[in-house]
C-alpha cells in the first residue's frame, strides 16, 4: 500500500479561501448533484469545507468534542487539551463528566490526572502522605536513615547500611540500639531500667536534690584545718569566720541552777583566757600565828589563841605575786566558718 505524503498547505493554501463561496441549502446538501452543471460557488464551498477539514485535522491531530456528533466506541476526541477515548457509542456526553462513556486515552494524560488527585484528594494513595493526615504507611528511605529497623518488631528508624542501629518503639518504651545492642531506653516515669536515659531537667532535679540534702545550710558551720575560704573548696555559699578564739559549748536546756545562764542562750559569749582570783573566790582558810615571848624563841605548850604559855599575837607574813592564772583547757585551733547566704 502506498504511503501518502502530507499535502502542502504552507504555500498552496485552502481551496477557494479567496474565491466565491456559497453554501447550498440543506435540501441541496442532502440531495447532492443531479444531472446538472454544478454551480461554481457550490463546488467551491464543498471543496473548501473538505480542504479546511483536512487542514483542521492536520493541525489538531484529533478533532474537538461537540455535543451533536454521534461517537462510536473507541473514538478519540479532544476536550480542554486532553484526549479522551469513547468506551461506548454516545452523543452529547461531555468527556470530563461522563466516566461511563469516556476515559482519558493516553498515559501522560492519566498521569496528570493521577498527580492532580494525589495533590488534592486526601488519602487517594495508601502510602502517600496526605495534607490533612500526614501519616506514612510505607517504609521511607532517606540519605542517612530508613523507617522501621530491620530487627525491630515495631515501628522506628534505622541508619542506612545498618538496620541494627537506630531507634524504635518496643514494649511501651523507646529503645536505642547500636549493632543490635541496646544502649539506652526512654521509659515512662514509673519504669526505670539500668540503661534508662534521663533528661537534662531530670538530671538537674536529681543534682539539686542531692545538693539540698548534703550542702551546709545557711546558719550552719563548716569546720576545717585548711584556711581556704569555703566557697573555693565547696563551690557554693557566702561565709564568715565564726567563734574566732572561742571554744564551742553546746546549748543547754537545763532549767536548774546547776548550769550557768550564759550556756542557755545561743550565741552567748562568756569566759576569759586568764583570770585573777578575787577574795571571794579564795577557799575559806583559818591560819593563826603567834610570836614567842620566851627568850629562847620557843613558847611553852600548844598555841591556844591567848598570850599564855609564852605566846603573844603575831603578824602574818605576805606571800604570792598576785598574777592571773591560765584558765584554758588543753586545746587545738581549727578554722570555723558560718554560712551566711
Amino acid at each position: 500500500m502506498t504511503i501518502h505524503n502530507k499535502p502542502n498547505y504552507s504555500s498552496l493554501g485552502v481551496w477557494a479561501s479567496d474565491g466565491n463561496i456559497v453554501q447550498p441549502d440543506s435540501d441541496k446538501i442532502e440531495e447532492g448533484h443531479v444531472v446538472e452543471k454544478p454551480k461554481n460557488e457550490y463546488m467551491n464551498w464543498i471543496q473548501n469545507r473538505q480542504d479546511e477539514g483536512i487542514a483542521y485535522l492536520l493541525q489538531k491531530g484529533v478533532a474537538s468534542w461537540d455535543n451533536f456528533t454521534e461517537y462510536p466506541t473507541n473514538a478519540f476526541v479532544d476536550f480542554n487539551g486532553r484526549i479522551y477515548k469513547a468506551l461506548n457509542q454516545n452523543t452529547d456526553k461531555q468527556p470530563n463528566t461522563s466516566p461511563d462513556n469516556w476515559v482519558l486515552a493516553f498515559a501522560d494524560s492519566q498521569l496528570v490526572d493521577e498527580v492532580e488527585k494525589i495533590k488534592t484528594v486526601d488519602g487517594y494513595l495508601d502510602q502517600y502522605v496526605s495534607k490533612s493526615s500526614p501519616v506514612m504507611y510505607g517504609r521511607a528511605m532517606g540519605a542517612g536513615f530508613a523507617a522501621i529497623m530491620g530487627t525491630a518488631t515495631n515501628s522506628g528508624y534505622s541508619f542506612n547500611g545498618s538496620d541494627n542501629s537506630g531507634m524504635h518503639f518496643e514494649n511501651d518504651r523507646l529503645v536505642f540500639r547500636v549493632n543490635g545492642e541496646v544502649t539506652g531506653t526512654m521509659n515512662s516515669d514509673d519504669v526505670q531500667e539500668e540503661k534508662t536515659l534521663i533528661t537534662r531537667k531530670e538530671l538537674n532535679d536529681a543534682v539539686n536534690f542531692v545538693l539540698g540534702q548534703t550542702q551546709i545550710k545557711v546558719g550552719d558551720l563548716y569546720l576545717s584545718t585548711d584556711p581556704t575560704y569555703p566557697f573555693d573548696k565547696l563551690g557554693y555559699g557566702a561565709w564568715e569566720k565564726y567563734a574566732q578564739g572561742l571554744a564551742l559549748v553546746g546549748h543547754s536546756a537545763d532549767v536548774s541552777s546547776n548550769t550557768p545562764d550564759w550556756a542557755k542562750v545561743g550565741g552567748a559569749v562568756f569566759g576569759t583566757y586568764t583570770h585573777q582570783l578575787t577574795r571571794a573566790e579564795l577557799p575559806r582558810t583559818r591560819l593563826d600565828l603567834r610570836e614567842s615571848s620566851d627568850a629562847s624563841g620557843f613558847g611553852n605548850g600548844a598555841v591556844t589563841g591567848s598570850t599564855a604559855d609564852g605566846w603573844t599575837n603575831g603578824v602574818v607574813s605576805e606571800f604570792g605575786e598576785d598574777r592571773p592564772h591560765n584558765n584554758v583547757q588543753p586545746s587545738i585551733t581549727i578554722y570555723v566558718w558560718k554560712r551566711t547566704a
